[in-house]
Formats: C-alpha cells, sequence, structure tokens
C-alpha cells in the first residue's frame, strides 16, 4: 500500500457507515503502519470509536444522507473542519459515493489525493447520487454497471488502495474486541423500521410473524431506536408477553444483543447490514430498490413477486397519493417471509 495517512469520509446514513466498515478493515489489515482516520456525523461514534484500526474519529454535519439538519452554523463549521483537515496533509482523502458533494469535500481536503468510486453508465447507484465534481478527483476508481453490489464496490475501492485482505465490515465493543455471532439462542430477531416510509412492512404481519415465532416456543426480540418505541409497541401482538421484549437503547445495546439471535428478520435498513458485520444470519425484506444493490453478501431476501410497474424507485416513490403506495413491500405477504424460517426452528 503506497500511501500511509488516509482519510474516509463518512456522511451518509447509518447503514452506509455500517457498510463502509469494511473499507477500513481491509486497509488497515493489509497495512498495519497506515494511519486511518474518519471523518463522520457525531451520532455515528459508536461505529468508530473503539476499532483499533482507526487513529483519529472527526465530526461534523453534512448536507447529504436522510438526517441533513443542515443549516448556516452546520455549513460554517464544515467548512472549518475541512481547512483544519487541509493542514494535516491526508495522502489519501477516500469516499465510496461519487457524490459531486463528497467529491468536493475531499477536494476542500486534499486536493492532490482526492480519491473517489465512480459509477458506469446504468450502475444503480448513478440513480441514486448527484453526480459530478470528478475533475476536482485526481483519482477516479470505476465501478462496471454489471457488478451493483455496494459490498462489492467498497472491495473494489479498498483493492485499488493497495488491500490484500477482504473489505468484510465489522464493530468492536469497548474494549477493541469484534461482536460476533454466538449460536444457541432461543431469541429471533425483529427490526421493524427503516428511515422512510416507501421501506416499512405493514404492522399488522410483524404482529403476525412474532405470534408465529412465540407460537414455535422461541423468544422475540424486537429492535429501534429509542425514538421508535411506540412503533415497536405496535408491532407487538401481545405487549404483556414476557417472550417478547424491545430493545431500544444505544447503538452498543443493540450490536450486544444482536449477537445472541438466530436470525435478524429486518428490512432495507442499518439492521440488516450490522447482522452481517458481526455474522448474525439475516431476512431483508426489500421493496423499492434493487436487491442486488444493498443485499448484504449471505443474507436471505424476500422481495415482491410481482413489483409495481414503478419498480424499482431507489427509494424515491412516485406512487405516494395513490390508491395503494408502496405496493412493492407493503403486498410482500407474511408467507414469503416465513419459508425461510424454518431452518432457525419457526414453524410456519
Amino acid at each position: 500500500m503506497a500511501k500511509k495517512r488516509m482519510l474516509v469520509i463518512q456522511a451518509r446514513n447509518l447503514g452506509d457507515a455500517v457498510v463502509q466498515t469494511g473499507l477500513i478493515e481491509a486497509l488497515g489489515r493489509s497495512e498495519p503502519a497506515a494511519k486511518i482516520s474518519v471523518l463522520t456525523r457525531p451520532q455515528f461514534r459508536e461505529l468508530y470509536y473503539s476499532n483499533p484500526l482507526i487513529s483519529e474519529i472527526f465530526y461534523a454535519s453534512f448536507p447529504m444522507g436522510t438526517a441533513k439538519n443542515f443549516g448556516f452554523t452546520a455549513a460554517m463549521k464544515l467548512a472549518w473542519t475541512a481547512a483544519a483537515l487541509r493542514l494535516k496533509r491526508f495522502d489519501r482523502v477516500v469516499n465510496v459515493v461519487g457524490d459531486f458533494r463528497e467529491n468536493l469535500l475531499g477536494w476542500a481536503i486534499s486536493p492532490s489525493g482526492n480519491t473517489s468510486i465512480t459509477w458506469a453508465h446504468g450502475h444503480p447507484q448513478a440513480r441514486m447520487v448527484r453526480s459530478g465534481g470528478e475533475k476536482f478527483v485526481p483519482h477516479l476508481i470505476m465501478a462496471p454497471a454489471n457488478d451493483p453490489s455496494s459490498y462489492s464496490s467498497i472491495q473494489r475501492v479498498a483493492t485499488a488502495l493497495g488491500a490484500t485482505v477482504p473489505a468484510h465490515s465489522r464493530l468492536y465493543d469497548a474494549s477493541g474486541k469484534p461482536y460476533a455471532h454466538r449460536s444457541g439462542s432461543d431469541r429471533i430477531g425483529i427490526q421493524p423500521t427503516a428511515s422512510q416510509e416507501c421501506k416499512l412492512w405493514p404492522q399488522e404481519r410483524w404482529r403476525a410473524l412474532i405470534a408465529m415465532i412465540r407460537a414455535s416456543g422461541l423468544r422475540a426480540v424486537v429492535f429501534g431506536a429509542p425514538s421508535d418505541r411506540s412503533y415497536l409497541e405496535g408491532c407487538l401482538p401481545d405487549a404483556d408477553d414476557p417472550g417478547t421484549e424491545i430493545v431500544a437503547g444505544p447503538l452498543g445495546e443493540f450490536f450486544r444483543s444482536l449477537q445472541d439471535v438466530r436470525v435478524l428478520i429486518g428490512l432495507d435498513s442499518f439492521g440488516v447490514h450490522t447482522a452481517h458485520a458481526i455474522g448474525t444470519p439475516a431476512i431483508m425484506i426489500y421493496g423499492a430498490n434493487i436487491t442486488t444493490v444493498w443485499t448484504p453478501p449471505g443474507t436471505i431476501v424476500v422481495s415482491n413477486a410481482k413489483p409495481p410497474s414503478c419498480y424499482p424507485c431507489f427509494n424515491k416513490p412516485i406512487c405516494t397519493g395513490r390508491n395503494n403506495p408502496y405496493s412493492c413491500i407493503r403486498e410482500i405477504p407474511l408467507a414469503a417471509v416465513t419459508r425461510n424460517l424454518s431452518d432457525f426452528g419457526v414453524v410456519g
């Protein structure tokens, strides 16, 4: 690996941040002497602060991702942060998004070391980002249209930067030990929440699924953020059932608990990416996106066998206000999920 001082920009959503830990893993394991830093959102601190491969973490808010919260003060702070980081003279500043905003931010920090992926014509990711700013990126890494996986793209960037080990995402506890799946549990994990309404599977199906899990003699653990608690409660068939619990605390609590479930059933959201990082089996209920783009390797995919004509909309729905909005995910039947659960002890 020719370059030793690298800054990785992670300005997107929580799921993206989990996936992109694979880049840090590949670069750090391939070259232990490398100094890898991260520029990210302050709320993502738990993903990085115990990672032994990371030298420094810098925080800012960004005008990208689902939760922007980006005003004048945040813009001034980001400009100040970029100026301060420029003085550190990183050999490479890397982003794996290829959006003009990340490209310009990387250029502001390191004009000569700015490095970005770029999407070939016809690649699905080209429809999800605001491409541009390539003239400010001296080190472009092309992702071909016939390889749509985000995980493959992370590996492609890592390899281009000299990595010789797989770019497998990984998360670490406070002691610097990686979280890892533990077998033998009688718990099935459920994560029914996502950042966009178009990704949500109906609550009544979650209730029926949890009832089936409990009828099979297994426990159900329902995951979400603290702000999701009322929605999570609406997914329970019996709020007083001691065999069903809600875990809606800090990220570290989620990571620890996710180690001890047989399988996680979730949506196109950060939970299934976290399961992949930990090694927990997962089933992903997929709606508006092309399944090959964001599905973690080895994850079971459940999608609509007869999607509507507006599919895929890449999470930019045009069906709102119609008689049957979000049918790409809302019409996925319970049986499509439960047929994949027999290996995990759930009897349909």
